[in-house]
């Protein structure tokens, strides 16, 4: 839920708006947000809990895997049902899914607050050519 309460904010209310949906949520919120998507991928847990390996990539790179690994969250349970692991809002015995739920907190946390500051829209590109 954090995320579909981020994503409604880089959704335009046009016609074309279902498309490239993934792409137009990576670019936004990489511009919106990209202090606050460091933070999470510095948080300490963050490797556990996405499955994502920093390595020696750059910070723009991780920030974009982050936002896809967090789109892919919210389509699977949109697209493809609950997870076997899903425990609700409530709690769990697994700390993954506690650390990943903060981390989503965190998210739509910053972008709604850096959206309210700094309001923008997420219009890529052209309709009618793209």
């Amino acid at each position: 839920m954090y995320v579909v309460t981020a994503e409604t904010l880089a959704t335009p209310y046009t016609e074309w708006r279902r498309s490239k949906m993934t792409r137009r949520f990576i670019e936004f919120f990489d511009e919106l947000i990209p202090i606050d998507l460091d933070k999470i991928v510095a948080h300490s847990n963050f490797e556990e809990a996405f499955s994502i390996r920093r390595g020696t990539r750059t910070a723009r790179a991780l920030r974009r895997e982050l936002l896809d690994r967090l789109y892919d969250y919210r389509s699977g349970l949109l697209h493809q049902g609950l997870y076997p692991s899903y425990r609700g809002v409530g709690g769990s015995l697994d700390m993954k899914d506690e650390v990943r739920r903060g981390l989503f907190f965190d998210f739509a946390e910053a972008a709604i607050l850096n959206f309210i500051a700094a309001p923008r829209v997420s219009l890529i590109g052209h309709p009618k050519f793209e």
